[in-house]
């Protein structure tokens, strides 16, 4: 299954992608959107590209009473984002690899962070594939909405964080 899911961020790249790559931020989104213990990891090395790994549990709410019992009562999804060097406009642009694990879902895909005229988007575009014989179209939508859900919910605490009127602006010291 083919998914794509497409923000629209009231900040520019460079902004945003700060906050994206900010631990604290990542850590804290994370709790705030998942059922259960949340984990974020932030690597860039000597010429590789920036790395950031989030584990973190989901609720199984939005799969069917009936697929439930090949899912179990927790879902844990794990996903890696490995970004390239940013282009000259700013944008940027990463390979996304989601594994929710014991479904048998994979998502395999990419991120890319592009300016527009009021701020920025952040879209993510995939393909979405569950290997459960049979059911596989079924668990795939399931994912597919938890994904989706999962998305906005990011999305609405990173727009809550870049409207704060404490945060710094650009050019102004702390």
């Amino acid at each position: 299954m083919h998914l794509v899911v497409e923000h629209e961020l009231a900040a520019d790249v460079a902004e945003v992608a700060a906050l994206l790559t900010d631990p604290g931020f990542l850590a804290q989104r994370a709790r705030s959107v998942s059922e259960g213990d949340a984990e974020v990891d932030v690597t860039a090395g000597a010429g590789a590209p920036l790395t950031v790994t989030t584990r973190r549990g989901l609720p199984t709410d939005q799969i069917p009473h009936q697929l439930r019992r090949f899912v179990g009562e927790r879902l844990e999804a794990r996903q890696v984002e490995a970004s390239q060097e940013p282009g000259a406009d700013g944008s940027r642009s990463a390979t996304v690899v989601l594994e929710i694990v014991g479904a048998a879902v994979r998502l395999t895909g990419t991120a890319r962070l592009e300016p527009t005229a009021a701020g920025s988007r952040l879209r993510y575009e995939g393909d979405l594939h569950a290997g459960v014989p049979l059911l596989g179209p079924a668990v795939e939508q399931a994912a597919a909405d938890a994904i989706r859900a999962t998305l906005a919910d990011e999305h609405r605490v990173t727009e809550r964080w870049l409207t704060r009127p404490d945060r710094l602006q650009p050019g102004h010291d702390a």
